[in-house]
């Protein structure tokens, strides 16, 4: 889908590209400025003026607009994490998984290792939201947040709280559960949920 809807932006931008169908191409490969690109549904020659190859995204990015994604993240309530040095990036996923990835542009990341799984930087760097449908929140670290975890009550019905050091995440009354997080020392704030 990403592919048709890039193919026909560049056929209305540049004239002078060249699509041609072909069910005899076989691998995706790049010869001067002419690239053979498979989909599942058909194969695609294009043929681009080097005037319209744009430069290296990841040359415009420097010490002013590098995003600074390191830290702890959740994702439903559970922690994630993001390791960087420099644009290079190291995704740990709510299962412990890991992946290697970079920062495409300013606002945009890859996880190379999760199949290319790409996401877009929100919320001044404080929300990644996944191709995929998932969204990382960037978990605010208060440091020497109270221990709050464990059982409470509203109106004589049990509740709960579960705590990662800053992270929370809130079970009400009816069993419903809501991500949270220390904004300071005395006050905590839900961030999504039913």
């Amino acid at each position: 889908m990403r592919l048709q809807t890039w193919l026909t932006s560049l056929l209305h931008m540049a004239p002078m590209v060249r699509v041609r169908r072909s069910a005899t191409w076989r691998s995706l490969s790049t010869v001067g400025h002419s690239a053979w690109v498979e989909t599942l549904e058909d194969r695609v020659m294009l043929s681009v003026s080097s005037s319209l190859i744009p430069e290296d995204p990841q040359s415009q990015l420097d010490e002013t607009n590098t995003p600074v994604l390191f830290g702890d993240w959740q994702f439903n309530g559970r922690a994630t994490r993001i390791g960087q040095d420099g644009l290079s990036l190291f995704f740990t996923n709510e299962n412990g998984t890991r992946a290697e990835g970079c920062i495409i542009i300013p606002t945009e990341v890859v996880a190379t290792e999760w199949g290319g799984l790409r996401g877009t930087i929100e919320d001044d760097g404080n929300t990644i939201r996944w191709d995929n449908g998932g969204v990382w929140q960037k978990a605010m670290v208060v440091e020497g947040a109270p221990d709050i975890s464990g059982n409470w009550h509203f109106n004589g019905r049990t509740t709960r709280i579960e705590q990662d050091g800053s992270l929370l995440v809130f079970t009400n009354e009816d069993g419903n559960r809501a991500e949270g997080r220390f904004t300071s020392l005395t006050e905590v704030e839900a961030t999504n949920g039913t």
